[in-house]
């Protein structure tokens, strides 16, 4: 089973582009026949980062059909961190893009946990294409367009809050060590243009021989909505590397 996790203001649909660019059939020879489900963030609200890690692995265990890959996105490669840091041998291997393997500095997860909050009170507080450019306009963003806009609804805005809010980077410690420690293939996709993500994902690429980074030219932060094409290039180069000699 392939599990395909969005980012914060995302939706499942947003990984259905690059799924469009790669060659089902092949994907079914590399993965064993594994299917994919886009999971809605958003109707797992109840769970912390850890229970939430806790339900996926035990549900990727009991469903296991071929291969079990992740691929997260953002806070979506976050939440897929911390599947692999707790039971990393479900897993086959994971496909992270432009996502943080948590914060080390106490200090630092309190005042992320702050923005955050606030974050969450704006999203209610404010119109939706207000809360969208001021959004936007965070330094990793900026350059990195997102295409059409972002639905709203009131019931929407009150899950983003509270994914804000439960999901906060802030309340994830430094996972870095138990992602080198896994063992298993995993690859880390970054922008060429997101230099704060490309410069963490160099970082946790070099702890381990397991992790392998790539940047996809021309592209900021979203790279699911910038370059589908080129990412899902990559998604297939790395998994014939991981599966093709052992099929």
């Amino acid at each position: 089973m392939i599990y395909a996790f969005h980012g914060n203001l995302g939706e499942p649909q947003d990984w259905a582009a690059v799924l469009e660019f790669l060659n089902h059939e092949e994907l079914n020879e590399l993965t064993g026949g594994s299917s994919v489900e886009l999971w809605n963030l958003y109707n797992c609200l109840e769970h912390s980062m850890e229970s939430f890690a806790d339900k996926t692995n035990l549900e990727a265990r009991s469903k296991k059909s071929g291969k079990n890959i992740l691929f997260g996105y953002s806070l979506g490669g976050r939440l897929a961190f911390q599947c692999l840091a707790q039971n990393p041998k479900i897993w086959d291997a994971a496909v992270i893009v432009s996502a943080h393997p948590g914060l080390k500095d106490a200090s630092e997860r309190d005042l992320r946990f702050e923005q955050d909050q606030k974050w969450s009170e704006e999203v209610l507080k404010f119109p939706w294409p207000e809360f969208w450019g001021k959004w936007c306009e965070q330094p990793a963003l900026k350059d990195s367009p997102w295409g059409a806009d972002r639905p709203e609804g009131p019931a929407e805005a009150t899950r983003i809050a509270t994914a804000m809010v439960n999901w906060s980077l802030g309340r994830q410690e430094d996972l870095s060590s138990q992602i080198a420690a896994c063992g298993l293939p995993i690859l880390l996709v970054s922008g060429e243009n997101d230099s704060k993500y490309r410069k963490i994902a160099s970082s946790l690429s070099a702890l381990a021989k397991n992790i392998e980074h790539v940047e996809i030219l021309g592209s900021g932060h979203r790279v699911l909505r910038e370059k589908p094409i080129e990412l899902a290039g990559e998604i297939r180069s790395f998994l014939g590397r991981c599966f093709r000699a052992k099929n």
